[in-house]
């Protein structure tokens, strides 16, 4: 049997950063809560994303979480990681540690606008599709709402998205995107 070490230098990347990202969110919705939803409400709830993916077989939700501890603190903690610590006056070292630090960036757009693109298809696709393929594309989807909840103003949504089957195929490729070129290649 290998040692610990060389069987993980031969876990793939998307392997690793499927892991990281699961963890981290985990781990985020334990923080926003245990700890700061009920030490500072206002914080959690300013801007918040919840996800929802339904199956067949049925629903996976994640509530609605801090945007803060979602997605901006682990960009700066990639940021931390990224800094060419060794040779900070290398410009090459920084322009690779940005452009590093921008990947996951653009892949998480990416996954947004794939589901855009795949529902939008859809929708355009729809009235030419026969009504058993239709309730067939219907029974996945996928939705995101941004939530802002400001003190001293009322509860809103600030962005709502649902996907059917088509849109829900761009959301997995994009997702699958995001771990692999842009999770997976930052932690290289």
């Amino acid at each position: 049997m290998k040692p610990v070490s060389k069987r993980l230098e031969t876990l793939s990347p998307i392997s690793v950063a499927t892991v990281v990202v699961i963890l981290w969110m985990i781990l985020a919705l334990a923080v926003d809560r245990l700890l700061l939803g009920p030490a500072f409400p206002e914080l959690t709830r300013a801007l918040a994303l919840g996800i929802t993916v339904k199956l067949p077989a049925g629903e996976l939700v994640y509530p609605p979480v801090s945007m803060l501890l979602l997605i901006v603190l682990p960009m700066l903690a990639l940021a931390l990681y990224l800094v060419p610590w060794r040779d900070p006056k290398a410009p090459e070292a920084w322009q690779e540690a940005f452009s590093l630090w921008a990947q996951p960036w653009f892949w998480l757009m990416m996954a947004v606008l794939l589901t855009i693109l795949g529902e939008s298809l859809y929708v355009l696709l729809a009235n030419f599709l026969p009504q058993a393929a239709k309730d067939a594309f219907e029974t996945f989807s996928v939705s995101a709402e941004v939530t802002a909840a400001l003190p001293g103003f009322e509860a809103y949504t600030a962005i709502s998205m649902k996907a059917g089957l088509v849109g829900f195929a761009g959301f997995v490729i994009g997702v699958y995107l995001f771990l692999e070129r842009g999770v997976g290649e930052a932690l290289r």
